[in-house]
Formats: C-alpha cells, structure tokens, sequence
C-alpha cells in the first residue's frame, strides 16, 4: 500500500474511533464539559502514542508514539493538521490525532490542549474569527511545525535526531483547517494533502 492511502486509512480510521466516544449523546451536547470527561487513548497502531507541547515549538501540540526507541528502523512521517474553525484548542482532535500517530507520525498542530485530560486555562479575550486572517489560529503555523520537525530530525541530541523521514510530509485539516491545509499544498516539502470539509475563504 503506497503512503497515501496509508495515509488516508489512518485517518478514516481515526475519525472512526473517535466517534464512539461522541455517539453517546447527541451533537448538541457535545460541549467542552463533556470533551473533558473523554479520556486521551493511545490509538490502535503499533507505537502507543502521547500528546504532549514542547517549548521549542511555541504555540503549537503535539502527537507522537510515547517510546520512540520502540521504532527501530521506522522512521516518522510527518502530519502537519489545521484544527476545524481555525481554534487553537488541540484538545478537540486529540482522539483522532493520537491515532494517526500510533502509526508512527509525528503530528503537529497549532494552539494547545484546552479541553480534555491534561488541559490548560485559555487565555482571556482572544480574536473572535472573522476571516482567516484573523483566526486563532494561521495557515503559516503548518509550514512552520514542518521547518521545526525537519531541523530537529537534523540536530544532534534532539529526541527526533535522524527519526523524520523528510519525504513523508502531510499536510491534512478539518474545515477552516482544511483550507490552511490547502495554502500549505503547494509547498515542495509536501506529499500528501488530507482534506476534510473544507470552507471557502471568509474575507
């Protein structure tokens, strides 16, 4: 099976493993309060995964396999993923995004973890969205976790020092983060382009 399809298999089957989780109420009460009640899960695939932030990359989660000794010779893809409404809140995904990184991705995506096991407190009077450019969160952001993922796979002493395969870039959203996704197709480090539900421009 090439990449891709692999690829978009993962993803499928992310989104389906949230849903159970979600079914058992309906769509109107899927509120932050019943999000924090959800616990994090380590995804089906072979590299029980972890989310986690790190101060090298400000602004941004991510999603890894938790032992990355337990690789071997597998090196990690990269899954660069805009957040649906443009919100910063990693929290959201975190079920289908842990999945996508137990087979052996390293997921990155802008904002933190708001809601959900381990959440933060969001900070006060932010941006109401109004347009893409005026998001919580910028298409810029995925270019950015890539460039940062690229150079830690290059710097000695770094936990994903030569881990990162370079030639396996996804870029993939969920509505307004489709469309960031969309903006970061044409860049050359790129392979494979995920979209799900994409918006049109709100300017």
């Amino acid at each position: 099976m090439s990449a891709t399809r692999l690829l978009a298999s993962l993803v499928l089957a992310g989104l389906a493993t949230a849903l159970p989780a979600q079914a058992a109420a309906p769509a109107a009460e899927i509120t932050d309060e019943v999000r924090n009640q959800i616990p994090d899960t380590p995804g089906t695939g072979r590299f029980p995964a972890l989310k986690e932030t790190d101060p090298g990359l400000p602004g941004q989660a991510i999603f890894r396999p938790a032992d990355l000794d337990r690789l071997g010779n597998t090196r990690l893809g990269i899954y660069a993923f805009g957040n649906g409404a443009c919100t910063d809140d990693a929290g959201h995904t975190r079920l289908h995004l842990l999945e996508v990184a137990s087979h052996g991705y390293l997921v990155i995506v802008p904002g933190s973890f708001y809601t959900g096991p381990g959440r933060i407190e969001r900070p006060a009077n932010l941006p109401r969205l109004t347009s893409i450019d005026t998001a919580l969160t910028r298409h810029q952001q995925l270019e950015e976790a890539i460039s940062w993922a690229l150079k830690e796979n290059q710097r000695p002493g770094s936990r994903y020092y030569g881990r990162i395969d370079p030639n396996a870039i996804a870029v993939s959203g969920f509505s307004c983060g489709g469309l960031q996704a969309l903006m970061n197709a044409r860049d050359p480090r790129v392979r494979t382009v995920v979209i799900m539900n994409p918006v049109t421009p709100l300017r």
